[in-house]
Order: C-alpha cells, then sequence, then structure tokens
C-alpha cells in the first residue's frame, strides 16, 4: 500500500500536478476592477530578492485577479504581494496581499 502512494507521489510531482504557486512583491501600475469576470493588475516588481542569477528586475507583469482572494482592492502606488500561478501562458492570481494597507493599520 505504501509503494503504491509513493509511485502515485511520484506520479503527480512529475507530471505537474502538485505545483507550487509563485510569488511576486511590487508596485500597483494600474487596476481595472470593473469587469468582473476578468479583472487586471499590472504590478511593477521590485528587487526583493537579492540573488544577482534570478530573472530581470522591474519589469512589468500582468495579472487576472478574477478569481483571487483580496481583502480590499487595490490603488495604483500600493505595494502588493501576489501568489500566481501560470495557466496557458496567463498569470492568475491566488491570493492579493495589500502590504501598504497592513502597514497602515499597525500604525
Amino acid at each position: 500500500m505504501k509503494k503504491i502512494l509513493l509511485v502515485l507521489l511520484l506520479f503527480m510531482l512529475n507530471t505537474g500536478f502538485l505545483q507550487a504557486a509563485e510569488v511576486v512583491q511590487g508596485q500597483c501600475v494600474d487596476y481595472d476592477g470593473h469587469n468582473e469576470q476578468l479583472r487586471i493588475i499590472v504590478l511593477k516588481s521590485t528587487d526583493t530578492n537579492k540573488n544577482r542569477y534570478e530573472g530581470p528586475r522591474n519589469d512589468v507583469r500582468v495579472f487576472n485577479t478574477a478569481q483571487a482572494m483580496m481583502s480590499k482592492e487595490p490603488e495604483v502606488g500600493d505595494i502588493l504581494r501576489i501568489s500566481f500561478y501560470i495557466r496557458d501562458s496567463e498569470k492568475v492570481a491566488l491570493k492579493i496581499m495589500n502590504i501598504t494597507k497592513q502597514n497602515s493599520l499597525k500604525k
């Protein structure tokens, strides 16, 4: 029984069935929350990782946020942390954390 579960787990990991979400943090450049089917956030990512071998910095990314969990609607200029996955070359947001609003609540 344990061998079957182990083989099944290895199969799911190799096929990408179990995939971890990626996380990015940056400044909100634009937010369109009017359309319920396709809400879009445009994010300018910041250099939060000090690894110089990681990808390009200060790039602009577009996320589909129609099904994402978020507490408050972001405003232009807010610092956001977005966990997302890629589906058919589209970045689909799972959770959006507004760092600017969290910091203002602490004070």
